[in-house]
């Protein structure tokens, strides 16, 4: 059965994007190039501010919970 999650103002929502996406660049386009940001300069990235929701389309059996 899917299930449909809200993330704004959930742990879920204020994890960081790279919590649920792990990824080793980040980059900005800069005249039509993109540049590599330093790590140091990432900036946070909560998931509810990249998306409203999440949707699990899974069989129920195999959801898992974590705190």
């Amino acid at each position: 059965m899917p299930s449909l999650a809200i993330l704004r103002e959930t742990l879920l929502g204020a994890a960081d994007f790279t919590f649920y996406f792990p990824s080793e660049d980040r980059f900005r386009v800069q005249d039509g190039q993109h540049t590599p940001i330093p790590r140091a300069e990432w900036r946070n990235l909560p998931m509810e501010d990249q998306f409203d929701a999440v949707l699990y389309l899974g069989p129920r059996a195999n959801i898992t919970q974590a705190r």
